[in-house]
């Protein structure tokens, strides 16, 4: 592993660092996964490869885990958002600020950012992306003071979800209901 880490790593195409942050992704190197999507966005900035540096950006997301500060994360998903002007791919880096903060604790400043996503699905139809926000916009929300608006956030995405066939945002959606239902102590919607 060693040896395809350093190829991959001394490569400056990114298209290249992205097929090895996957691999390193598919052996478990997170710490791999993590160099190798850092040096993706580098190189995708040094070409102006807006697309590749949105993917690598919102694939740091995926290795960050909950309580684990986001470290320069947060950096790469906004001036990847700054580069774009595509409605649908600023509301996943949008979604994706919202997670990297919640996931490093701090949910008060992604909120702003899940509202912001929340406003861009509005202009766009597509449901896989407005089950990202609201997924997004529900992580943001815990306080004791967002339960209704937690319940509404999770009944809209379980409708948006019910004609989507991807098992991943339909086994979210069932998550967020139940976990709403038990909060709520909704016995006939946690059965």
């Amino acid at each position: 592993p060693t040896r395809l880490y350093d190829a991959a790593m001394a490569d400056p195409d990114a298209a290249a660092l992205l097929a090895g942050a996957a691999q390193a992704r598919s052996a478990g190197d997170v710490p791999a996964v993590r160099a190798r999507l850092v040096a993706a966005f580098r190189a995708a900035r040094a070409v102006e490869d807006v697309d590749s540096m949105t993917t690598a950006a919102l694939q740091l997301t995926t290795v960050q885990r909950f309580g684990e500060h986001p470290g320069e994360t947060p950096a790469y998903l906004h001036e990847a958002l700054l580069a774009t002007d595509d409605p649908p791919t600023r509301t996943r880096l949008l979604a994706g600020l919202t997670r990297a903060w919640v996931y490093g604790g701090n949910a008060t400043r992604a909120g702003d950012f899940a509202d912001q996503a929340l406003l861009g699905v509005e202009s766009c139809d597509d449901a896989r992306l407005t089950a990202d926000a609201l997924d997004a916009a529900l992580l943001a929300r815990w306080s004791p003071d967002d339960f209704t608006e937690r319940v509404r956030l999770a009944a809209r995405l379980e409708e948006v979800t019910a004609h989507l066939t991807n098992p991943d945002a339909r086994l979210t959606a069932a998550l967020w209901r139940l976990t709403t239902a038990w909060e709520c102590l909704d016995v006939v919607a946690v059965s």
